[in-house]
């Protein structure tokens, strides 16, 4: 059943991929992928996507979602603002040395300047009673002008050390709006694939746009709608949706709104995830990973993940690629263990060091993001 399934997905999409060749380790890579995305979604989720009404998923289905996610805008916009703010930030921080520099060295002649007035005025006024106390008053002005100097050069080293080193997507407490819908899915087998999900979280899935090839996998969010407000985990993902839109687990929605009415207008924002107060950032690697091939996915951050780094064995952090099913991937980080360096959506950056590499359990590491 499998094989007819991918068969058919591969024909719907164009691809060359055959299983009668003997695959590269890229194909098998692709051949994973395809399969994780066909068994992430729910039945609920499937049966939408027959649109044949045929009761299965064949070509002429596949075809048409082809068709659909084609007309997805492109999501490469980020890397474009990312080059933007960075040419900014560096224009901004020319500005500023040149300034810098410019006023020093004005306050360096008027110290100076004011230090040569004062020494010939007490020069000229001490002079009918002793040379030493024109040298003390010289000496005392000499010394502060110097200390002034090294204190407004110290704050500015300081000030530009702790600028943030990630991009920040967006600010803290964003606003978005959209639309609610339920559904029954989501606690097992939600495309952000954080199985097992603790039942003690009401759960959502996300608009596709929103979502973001899982960038918003494990984000936690407060739901406002006409009855109330909740907190929600990004499990899952809702390809049919607009921007903004959120579809909550069944027994969330009334919360938030009347279940009769089935869609509501609600606003949501991101917010810390509770577990991530006491306990640092987890790992889990994706079964079928070895020293030459691995995924590897990060659990109980506080805030979205926007991207993770491993450092080589030449000392250079290396960015992993993300896949829509929320693992981080690499067929070059060898057997661990591993020092990860992980930015969230609001620039901050973390370092976790001496991760094990271990499989079929969630891996405890060291840090967690600021709030």
């Amino acid at each position: 059943m499998r094989k007819k399934l991918f068969t058919a997905f591969t024909a719907a999409l164009g691809c060359t991929l055959s299983l009668s060749l003997l695959p590269s380790r890229a194909d098998v890579a692709e051949i994973r992928a395809l399969q994780d995305f066909l068994l992430c979604r729910t039945s609920h989720a499937l049966a939408q996507w027959d649109y044949s009404g045929d009761g299965h998923i064949d070509g002429f289905d596949l075809a048409i979602l082809k068709r659909r996610t084609a007309e997805i805008p492109p999501t490469e916009e980020p890397s474009t603002e990312a080059a933007t703010t960075e040419t900014s930030t560096t224009e901004a921080t020319s500005t500023e040395a040149t300034t810098t520099e410019t006023s020093t060295t004005e306050a360096t002649s008027t110290e100076v300047t004011a230090t040569e007035t004062s020494t010939t005025k007490a020069t000229s006024t001490e002079t009918t009673t002793t040379e030493t106390s024109t040298t003390e008053v010289t000496s005392t002005e000499t010394t502060t002008a110097e200390t002034s100097t090294t204190e407004a050069a110290t704050t500015e080293a300081t000030t530009t050390e702790t600028l943030p080193m990630g991009e920040v997507l967006e600010p803290k407490g964003t606003v978005h709006n959209g639309f609610a819908t339920y559904y029954g899915g989501g606690y097992e087998g939600g495309c952000a694939m954080l199985d097992p999900v603790p039942t003690t979280y009401w759960i959502t899935a996300m608009n596709i746009f929103d979502y973001d090839n899982a960038l918003m996998a494990g984000a936690y969010l407060e739901v406002t709608g006409e009855l109330g407000t909740i907190n929600v985990l990004v499990t899952d993902l809702l390809p049919e949706g607009q921007k903004g839109d959120l579809d909550l687990y069944v027994d969330a929605f009334p919360l938030i709104a009347p279940a009769e009415k089935g869609k509501v207008p609600v606003s949501w924002k991101i917010v810390p995830l509770d577990t991530a107060e006491n306990a640092p950032v987890s790992y889990k690697y994706k079964e079928g990973s070895s020293a030459f091939w691995c995924g590897v996915q990060v659990r109980n951050h506080r805030y979205p993940l926007a991207k993770l780094e491993y450092l080589d064995a030449s000392g250079n952090f290396v960015e992993l690629p993300r896949r829509h099913y929320n693992y981080f991937e690499s067929d070059s980080m060898g057997a661990g263990p591993f020092t990860f360096r992980l930015t969230d959506i609001y620039g901050a950056v973390i370092v976790d060091e001496n991760i094990p590499f271990t499989l079929n359990e969630i891996q405890q590491g060291h840090v967690q993001f600021p709030k």
